[in-house]
């Protein structure tokens, strides 16, 4: 799960863009349907997508959310916030054998694939906070296990490969991720990208903007759990002039302008939910928040995200954060089968 800790000081294949009608900043124009559509698909445990019922649970989010990607991912261990051992454990990182048969259950329905090598860390440490003791070990390890993917993906026909995702601390080391970039693509021919955090200041807007790395990328990815305003029940227009000035009072729309035209890249963000509890909206992040139960604002929200983005310039798409497997329904949590939210997604994506 993704969190946002601010420092103490501080889903393709798409050849052609002609399907977007380019319009002016700020304009919606076009068709509302989204040419990468990805929904989450997600279980830590190791033999998570061995569930029996991982067929149904696809074709039941291709039916009713009619995505054309399923977002998988799988799990990469680190000691703790200062070690340089991100690894694949045995015990808890998903086997290439289970990895393998979920993408191919995947492609056996007609739908594309997106796969995320994931860091968790053992200590607790947010993915985003670590602080490895010696960087360029950190560097190799992690290069090793993102080329290992990157054959898995190649040999199993995957559409998109994250080489990484949140990792806000190592985004600095542009030469770094180059590299990783570089030699992914000796092994992988299809899409590669990364998804980075979204940000609350300036700062952390020019963090992502100076990534050179997304010069060697196909698509700048973030994950976008941007807050959108400080108060619950938000009407959908708040909802959609916080896109413009957030709850930092920042203009989300021109700081993804700017950083598209700085590398002429199309956007994604990877990653995109909100909880169906009530204020959701203003850290749609935290998931740890005890509120009530509002499938309302949660619907409010991506029909909101949806009047924005749709035909906007250079917005290729959107990963649904997440339904587990077996797709249980949380009354509160950020899955969207059964709540109102379904309803705006599927008109949008399946014409109903």
């Amino acid at each position: 799960m993704r969190r946002f800790c601010r420092p103490v000081g501080s889903l393709l294949s798409i050849s052609i863009l002609a399907v977007f009608i380019v319009s002016p900043l700020g304009a919606s124009q076009g068709t509302p349907h989204f040419p990468l559509r990805a929904a989450w698909y997600v279980k830590e445990q190791p033999g998570g997508y061995e569930a029996a019922t991982l067929p149904d649970d696809l074709r039941t989010l291709q039916q009713r959310l009619c995505p054309s990607h399923i977002l998988l991912r799988v799990p990469i261990y680190q000691s703790n916030k200062i070690s340089n051992d991100p690894r694949r454990d045995p015990a808890r990182t998903t086997s290439d054998a289970t990895l393998a048969r979920a993408i191919a259950a995947v492609h056996a329905l007609g739908l594309k694939t997106i796969l995320l090598p994931a860091l968790w860390v053992d200590d607790g440490t947010w993915a985003g906070a670590i602080a490895p003791a010696n960087i360029s070990q950190w560097f190799a390890r992690w290069r090793e296990i993102v080329l290992y993917y990157a054959r898995l993906a190649q040999t199993a026909n995957v559409d998109v490969l994250l080489i990484g995702a949140e990792l806000v601390t190592t985004q600095r080391y542009s030469s770094e991720w180059e590299r990783v970039a570089r030699e992914v693509r000796t092994v992988f021919r299809n899409r590669v990208s990364y998804s980075a955090n979204w940000w609350f200041d300036r700062a952390g807007f020019q963090d992502v903007l100076g990534m050179r790395q997304w010069a060697l990328l196909d698509y700048i990815g973030i994950t976008a759990y941007f807050e959108l305003t400080n108060k619950n029940d938000p009407t959908v227009a708040e909802l959609r002039s916080a896109w413009q000035k957030d709850r930092h009072g920042q203009n989300v729309l021109s700081d993804l302008d700017a950083l598209r035209q700085r590398y002429n890249k199309p956007l994604v963000f990877w990653e995109l939910g909100y909880q169906s509890r009530d204020g959701m909206n203003i850290s749609p992040w935290d998931f740890t928040k005890a509120t009530p139960v509002d499938e309302q604002e949660q619907a409010d929200a991506y029909q909101a995200f949806f009047e924005v983005f749709s035909g906007r310039t250079g917005f290729l798409g959107f990963g649904l954060f997440a339904h587990q497997v077996t797709l249980p329904k949380d009354a509160v949590g950020y899955d969207v089968l059964g709540k109102l939210a379904e309803t705006v997604i599927a008109r949008r994506h399946c014409g109903r």
